[in-house]
């Protein structure tokens, strides 16, 4: 599904994708500090799309994950089990 006939099939209004860390820290969340007030708090982990390394002996991406106690940090590689959160984003 896309947002152009150009690419695609333009079945989606708005798009849609994981948050990066610099959206999170725009929406409230502060690496350390346990704002639950934010709307980008949740009391579960979750993946971003905001890559950190790539590690060779395992042969996987290395994302930060947004963590349930305020913190954004490197995470395990991309096979592990984390939630995710659709992040939609509408232009003006």
């Amino acid at each position: 599904f896309t947002v152009s006939n150009e690419d695609g099939n333009q079945a989606l209004t708005y798009p849609i994708g994981l948050i990066t860390v610099d959206e999170l820290m725009l929406g409230g969340l502060s690496d350390g500090y346990l704002n639950r007030l934010s709307y980008t708090y949740s009391s579960s982990h979750y993946w971003t799309m905001s890559p950190s390394y790539f590690h060779a002996s395992y042969a996987a991406a290395i994302e930060l994950v947004a963590y349930s106690t305020g913190f954004v940090n490197i995470s395990h590689n991309v096979t592990y089990t984390y939630g995710v959160r659709p992040y939609v984003i509408k232009t003006v």
